[in-house]
């Protein structure tokens, strides 16, 4: 089967069923005959360094993420102006169609921003930057999980890359993109555009700061407190900061990933305090066990719905050997010990665990 340009698509792959053009190349979607799945192949026209771009490639389809999409071969015509990068295809909803449907709720929202974030934090963690990060470049698959796709600006994250040109798509381009050339590229422009989209997926009409050359150039980003959806207040914060205009000010991905995930599992963890042969469960916001044995110190244990904290603490109390404090959150697993003076010749153990709910899609 050939392409336009010459491109010879092999006989694993069957005729394209569909095709889909956009800005930098076609993508026709094939049956893979060799292993009996549909794939996405996506011609790349005009390549002006074959041989990088087939190392960039390699490189990529190396990334192993839930959220990202697998790359599966990659091909070229005999004098290497044309390539063809073959992927997984997506059956589902693109994500522009999604938002266009409104958000249903909080829940519903962080589901979707907590994949964008895991598939950004992912690509990251290989030194990637995408670069590229938008709606469009993301799509759901036939389970309805969300993946991030067209990596036709990706390069490394280490040593910082430096562009100049203004690559990119306007909007979700980060602040420091439009400095004059050469611009430093650092992951933080994920982190920027992954901000925008957000944004986005709550109101599609931009407002006058993101639509200004360079971004937020005469006024401040605006809060992702002001939507109606009611976003808790450390989740707006923690949002906001991915618009910062100063990209040192931006969180790591994996931070915002790891912060939605928190929201995401508000309220679903249980806590056991194990105390000699009887076990004491937590598991209801604003509950607590209180735990006082006489001559020996005293202490309370409450869950506030992301982590559980010690509190009310009279006496020698130390968490895995460190002496504890009040408002000392305790790690997932612990051993809690209560000793009757300072020199801790008299000491009681407890023990304390905590469930590990996960998020589900």
């Amino acid at each position: 089967m050939s392409a336009k340009g010459g491109l010879t698509i092999p006989n694993r792959y069957g005729p394209a069923t569909k095709t889909f053009s956009g800005g930098q190349g076609k993508v026709m979607v094939c049956r893979d005959k060799w292993l009996g799945r549909e794939v996405a192949i996506k011609i790349v026209k005009e390549v002006t360094d074959c041989q990088t771009l087939q190392n960039e490639v390699a490189a990529l389809s190396t990334i192993e993420s839930k959220h990202v999409v697998r790359i599966f071969d990659f091909f070229k015509d005999e004098g290497a102006s044309v390539a063809a990068v073959v992927q997984e295809y997506l059956s589902g909803d693109e994500l522009p169609d999604f938002a266009s449907g409104g958000v249903k709720g909080v829940q519903d929202y962080l589901k979707v921003i907590f994949q964008i974030a895991s598939g950004i934090a992912d690509i990251h963690s290989h030194g990637k930057i995408h670069r590229d990060i938008k709606p469009v470049n993301m799509k759901f698959d036939s389970e309805k999980i969300l993946k991030i796709f067209d990596f036709g600006l990706a390069c490394d994250h280490k040593p910082p890359p430096v562009t100049t040109t203004g690559r990119g798509t306007d909007v979700y381009r980060a602040p420091e993109l439009y400095t004059a050339a050469p611009a430093t590229v650092t992951a933080a422009v994920d982190t920027y555009a992954f901000g925008v989209t957000a944004w986005e997926l709550l109101d599609p009409r931009f407002p006058k700061g993101f639509l200004e050359v360079p971004p937020f150039d005469t006024v401040p980003p605006p809060s992702f407190s002001t939507h109606t959806i009611g976003l808790p207040k450390r989740l707006s914060d923690a949002l906001n900061s991915t618009l910062n205009v100063i990209p040192a000010k931006r969180p790591e991905m994996a931070f915002m990933r790891d912060e939605i995930a928190a929201h995401l599992l508000f309220g679903k963890h249980e806590g056991r305090l194990t105390y000699g042969d009887k076990v004491y469960q937590i598991a209801e916001i604003g509950k607590g066990i209180g735990v006082k044995t006489p001559g020996f110190a005293s202490f309370t244990i409450v869950y506030e719905g992301f982590d559980f904290r010690l509190r009310n603490i009279s006496g020698i109390v130390d968490i895995n050997n460190i002496r504890a404090s009040d408002e000392m959150v305790l790690p997932g697993s612990c051993v809690i010990t209560i000793s009757a003076d300072n020199r801790r010749r008299d000491r009681r153990f407890l023990t304390f665990d905590i469930s590990h709910p996960e998020v589900i899609l």
